[in-house]
C-alpha cells in the first residue's frame, strides 16, 4: 500500500478454523491432477504453506495502519477488505481460464487444454467453465471422469492406461468413461504418472472381424507413439461399430476424429511365423489345432488326415484364432492328442463335439457355453506352456466346471430330493386289490381312473366337478404324477394339456402344499439338468471321477412337504369311493379299459382315445357334436358327481 508492503496475519482473513481436508491430502491430489483449488480460503493457506507469498495492491487508505505505522490494523472493516480482495483473485483464477479455454471445439480438446495450463500455473487452479456449441455449459474439474452408458454390446477399451486385472500385462481396460488421467496425459500408476505422454491422445473404431485384432493394433500403435488411445467396438459385429458411441463422439469432435483401426493393421504383420510374447519359441500351425463346433470357424482349413481317428472334427488355426491364443488374458483349454485323438485319460474329441451340439442340455443351457477348446500334439504341450501360452487342460477345466455348475443346480434341487423319493415310490406302487396279468398298468387302479378322468375333463375339472372332496383327490395324484414322472421327462409330452397351463396348474397345487411361490418348471428344468450331466461324465470318464455322485444333500425342512403329501393307497380308495357313487361314470370307465398312461390322450375329443384297433372306429362313433356337444357333455357328466 503506497509501495510499502505490509505483512498480512492470514490467519485473520481466514480465520483459525481447521481446513475440511487434510491439506497435505490435497497438496497430493492436486500433485497428481486430481483436484482443483476448492475455495479462497484454502488457496490462501496452499500458497503461504507453500512458502510462497500473494502480493495484493492496495491504494492509500484502502486500509488502517497500526498505531506504530508498521502493520496493520484488523478492524471489521479490513477484514472484510482483504477477505473481498482475496475471494476476487480466486474467482478471477476461473475466469481467466475459462476465457482461454473458448477457443476449444469440443470437450475432450478443452479439458486437455485445461489440464495444460494448469500445469504451466503450478497446479493453482479453480476449476473452469467452458460452452460448448449447441451453447450448453460445462464445468470442468480436475479429477474429472467424463462418462457414459452404453447398451450391452458395446465395448469402450482404455489403451495404455491400466491392466484388467492385477495379474494382467496387457495394457487393455473395459470401462465406460474418458479417464481424467488421460485428458491429463499420465496414466493410472505411479510409474506411469510422473511425465505426460508425448504422443495425442487417439480415438479408434474397430473396422475389423476379430475385437481381439483391434486391441493388439491399437497397444502395437499406443506403445509406437507414446500416447493413451480408446477403442469402440460393437461385440456382436466387431467389423461394423458405427453406432451405440454418438455420445463419446460428440465429445471428441465429430467423426473426423475417430480413426479406423484397419488404417494401422499394419503394425501386427508378420512374415507367416508367430513369435508367442516375448518368447524364442513359435505357435506352429501343425501343433495346434481348433475342433469343429467347439471354435473352429469356416476360415479354419480342413486337414489332410485321411480320416485318422478325429482329424476329420479338426481344423487349421484361423489368424484370428491364433491372435487368441496369443492374448494371455485368454485362458486356452486344449486336449492333448496323439496321432489326431485324445490321448489316454481324456474323453474322445467326438464325444465332446457330441455334446458340444446337443441343445438337450440342461433344457437349452449350454454346458459349454461357448468355450473355445483347442487339440494340441502331446509333445508340443510344454513346449507351449514355456512360450508363456496359457493352457488348462480339457480335464481340469470340464471337472471345476462341472462341480460349480453341479453346486448351482445342487442348490435349486436338493429341497425336493426326499419329495421325488417318496412321490416315485408311491406311483410306482400297485394296488393290492388288481391283478396285473390283464393288460399294461393294469394293477393301477389310480392311473386307469385318473386317464378317464384327464381324458373327459383335462385340467378344467373344478369347472364341471362341484365335489370338492373328489377334485382334491385329483389334485393329490397330479402331484405324485409330477413329482414322480413328469419332472424327469426331457420334454413335456402331455399333448391334452398346454404346457403353460400345466405348469401353472401346478404351482397353485403345490402351494396347498407348503411350496409357496415355486415355479414347477424351474424344479424340473433344474432336476432334468442335473439328471444329464450327471449322465455326461459318466459318459465321459466313468462312475469313478463323477462329481455329481453323492453330491446331492437332502434338507431336512422337505420332511415337512412329506408329511402333507397324500399316500397313494388313500388316493386310490378316495378315487373309488367317489366313482362308486356315480353309477353314469363308474359305467364309462368300467365299460373301457385303457393302458392309464394320460400321455396317450392326444385329443379334446374324449371318444378319440377309445378308436384303437385294426381300421378304427365308424365317424359317427367319434362325433359328440363338436365343441359345443363336448362342452355339453362334460357339463352333464359332471354335474352327477
Amino acid at each position: 500500500m503506497g509501495n510499502i508492503a505490509y505483512p498480512v496475519d492470514s490467519n485473520k482473513i481466514v480465520g483459525e478454523d481447521k481446513p475440511e481436508s487434510n491439506d497435505s491430502i490435497q497438496a497430493w491430489n492436486r500433485a497428481f491432477g486430481k483436484v482443483d483449488v476448492d475455495n479462497w480460503k484454502n488457496l490462501v493457506r496452499e500458497v503461504l504453506g507453500s512458502g510462497l507469498y500473494l502480493e495484493i495492491q492496495f491504494g492509500i487508505g484502502e486500509l488502517e495502519m497500526d498505531v506504530s505505522r508498521e502493520g496493520l490494523q484488523y478492524t471489521k472493516q479490513v477484514i472484510k477488505t482483504l477477505r473481498e480482495r482475496t475471494q476476487d483473485i480466486y474467482l478471477q483464477l476461473k475466469e481467466d481460464m475459462s476465457a482461454k479455454l473458448k477457443t476449444a471445439t469440443n470437450l475432450v480438446e478443452a479439458y486437455r487444454t485445461y489440464y495444460n495450463l494448469r500445469d504451466l500455473a503450478g497446479g493453482w487452479t479453480a476449476g473452469a467453465s467452458w460452452t460448448d456449441p449447441d451453447g450448453k455449459v460445462h464445468e470442468l474439474q480436475s479429477g474429472k471422469d467424463l462418462e457414459y452408458k452404453f447398451k450391452k454390446s458395446k465395448h469402450f477399451y482404455a489403451i495404455n492406461f491400466r491392466t484388467a486385472s492385477y495379474l494382467s500385462r496387457r495394457m487393455v481396460y473395459l470401462t465406460d468413461k474418458i479417464h481424467h488421467e488421460t485428458l491429463n496425459g499420465k496414466g493410472q500408476y505411479y510409474w506411469n504418472s510422473n511425465g505426460r505422454k508425448s504422443g495425442p491422445m487417439v480415438f479408434f473404431r474397430c473396422d475389423v472381424k476379430s475385437a481381439e485384432t483391434a486391441k493388439k493394433i491399437a497397444i502395437r500403435y499406443c506403445n509406437t507413439n507414446d500416447c493413451f488411445a480408446y477403442l469402440m467396438v460393437d461385440n456382436d459385429t466387431p467389423e461394423d461399430s458405427t453406432t451405440g458411441f454418438e455420445d463419446i463422439i460428440k465429445d471428441i469432435g465429430g467423426e473426423s476424429n475417430v480413426v479406423e483401426i484397419s488404417k494401422y493393421r499394419d503394425l501386427i504383420a508378420n512374415n507367416g511365423t508367430r513369435n508367442s510374447r516375448g518368447s524364442t519359441g513359435t505357435i506352429s500351425k501343425d501343433e495346434i489345432f481348433a475342433i469343429v463346433d467347439l471354435g473352429a470357424t469356416k476360415d479354419c482349413k480342413e486337414l489332410g488326415g485321411n480320416g485318422l481317428n478325429d482329424s476329420n472334427l479338426l481344423r487349421e488355426l484361423s489368424d484370428d484364432l491364433m491372435e487368441y491364443i496369443e492374448d494371455e488374458d485368454n485362458e486356452i483349454v486344449y486336449i492333448p492328442i496323439l496321432r489326431y485323438g485324445s490321448i489316454e485319460g481324456f474323453p474322445d474329441i467326438h464325444q465332446i463335439t457330441s455334446l458340444s451340439k446337443n441343445e438337450d442340455i440342461a433344457l437349452g443351457k449350454k454346458l459349454f457355453d461357448n468355450q473355445k477348446v483347442f487339440a494340441i500334439k502331446q509333445s508340443a504341450v510344454q513346449k507351449l506352456k514355456n512360450d508363456g501360452i496359457n493352457l488348462v487342460d480339457f480335464n481340469s477345466w470340464f471337472k471345476k466346471y462341472a462341480t460349480k455348475l453341479v453346486s448351482k443346480l445342487n442348490e435349486k434341487v436338493s429341497f425336493y430330493k426326499d419329495v421325488m423319493e417318496y412321490a416315485s415310490s408311491q406311483f410306482a406302487s400297485k394296488d393290492p386289490s388288481f391283478n396285473d396279468r390283464y393288460y399294461y398298468n393294469a394293477a393301477y387302479s389310480d392311473r386307469q381312473i385318473m386317464q378317464h378322468l384327464v381324458n373327459v375333463f383335462g385340467l378344467d375339472y373344478r369347472k364341471y366337478v362341484k365335489n370338492e372332496a373328489f377334485c382334491e383327490v385329483i389334485d393329490q395324484w397330479l402331484m405324485i404324477e409330477f413329482f414322480s414322472d413328469t419332472i424327469n421327462k426331457h420334454k413335456f409330452d402331455i399333448p391334452r394339456f398346454s404346457k403353460d397351463d400345466y405348469f401353472a396348474k401346478m404351482a397353485v397345487i403345490l402351494n396347498k402344499y407348503g411350496m409357496n411361490g415355486i415355479d414347477p418348471s424351474d424344479i424340473r428344468d433344474n432336476t432334468l439338468a442335473l439328471n444329464y450331466l450327471n449322465s455326461v461324465i459318466i459318459g465321459l470318464y466313468g462312475v469313478e471321477t463323477n462329481p455329481v455322485l453323492n453330491s446331492i444333500k437332502n434338507d431336512k425342512s422337505s420332511a415337512d412337504i412329506i408329511s402333507k403329501m397324500p399316500k397313494m393307497s388313500d388316493i386310490r380308495k378316495n378315487l373309488k369311493a367317489e366313482v362308486d357313487k356315480v353309477p353314469m361314470l363308474k359305467y364309462i370307465i368300467g365299460s373301457v379299459t385303457n393302458n392309464g398312461n394320460i400321455r396317450n390322450i392326444t385329443s379334446n375329443n374324449p371318444l378319440k382315445v377309445h378308436d384303437s384297433g385294426y381300421g378304427g372306429k365308424q365317424d359317427w362313433f367319434n362325433n359328440l357334436g363338436g365343441e359345443a356337444g363336448i362342452e355339453s357333455f362334460r357339463q352333464t357328466l359332471g354335474s352327477l358327481i
